[in-house]
């Protein structure tokens, strides 16, 4: 039997008797995931040498951490989620709640928010654009760094509300509110690694992030990838027609008033 990482893709052929004695979990020798080998004794005992079986991940880093701090897990499951969004997200365990996720985005995600602000902060000295003193520039920083929390679990709770309507009216929702929730919160997480980049991870962060959104919905509620798509794009969508709609009020308004001046003019 042949059996394949999810994940990296790693193939290895297992005999009928190394299977035999396998265990029901194994570790991928590449990646290092943690997978399931599913039915190997029927597989064995239907002659299957020569089948192909995809192994599935049984867990992730996070969720196998030691504490809320452990940077090892948080670095591998910020890995893992950018370079293989599909499964990962379909190896979390969505019925467990919505503690561990909403931790991987208030520390992490919010670390990486500070230090993507840093940059810019540094750029803005450096030209000159900020014109107070040392002292007064360092105390707006650390009231940005204190309200970054806040601000990162509002912007979850707005965004999962809005999206997950989104995908409800798609006809994609397969889990409840809360699975949205962890999928955004370990996206957030996740793409705060890439703020260590200078200025650009501020800018490749939220491209980055669309792509595990919607991989993240897909495989959370096992649904199409184009429906998942639409279901971030929506609310764009909305909110620009809501933009044009009091653009054109706000024009419509303007013209009336030229024209009854004109017309009283005359």
């Amino acid at each position: 039997m042949v059996i394949s990482c999810p994940n990296c893709n790693f193939r290895a052929v297992l005999t009928n008797s190394a299977l035999a004695h396998s265990q029901p979990q194994v570790v991928c020798p590449r990646c290092r995931c943690t997978l399931h080998i599913p039915a190997a004794q029927e597989a064995v005992s239907s002659g299957g040498a020569q089948k192909t079986i995809s192994a599935v991940p049984t867990g992730t880093p996070w969720e196998q951490r030691s504490t809320w701090l452990d940077i090892s897990a948080w670095l591998r499951m910020a890995t893992r989620l950018l370079f293989h969004p599909g499964s990962t997200f379909a190896a979390i365990d969505y019925s467990s709640g919505t503690g561990a996720s909403l931790i991987f985005a208030l520390i992490y995600g919010s670390l990486g928010q500070i230090i993507g602000r840093y940059w810019f902060t540094l750029l803005e000295i450096q030209h000159g654009t900020l014109v107070a003193d040392a002292l007064t520039n360092t105390l707006h920083f650390a009231l940005w760094t204190v309200a970054t929390p806040v601000l990162l679990l509002v912007s979850l709770l707005i965004g999962t509300c809005t999206i997950h309507c989104s995908l409800a009216i798609l006809r994609g929702t397969h889990r409840p509110l809360r699975a949205t929730l962890q999928v955004l919160a370990y996206t957030s997480g996740a793409t705060a690694l890439l703020n260590v980049i200078p200025l650009a991870g501020s800018i490749i962060a939220p491209l980055w992030g669309f792509v595990l959104a919607y991989h993240g919905l897909a495989a959370c509620h096992q649904t199409s990838k184009l429906r998942a798509v639409l279901a971030l794009l929506l609310p764009v969508i909305f909110s620009v027609l809501v933009l044009l709609i009091i653009f054109m009020g706000v024009a419509a308004t303007g013209l009336l008033q030229i024209m009854e001046k004109v017309a009283s003019s005359l």
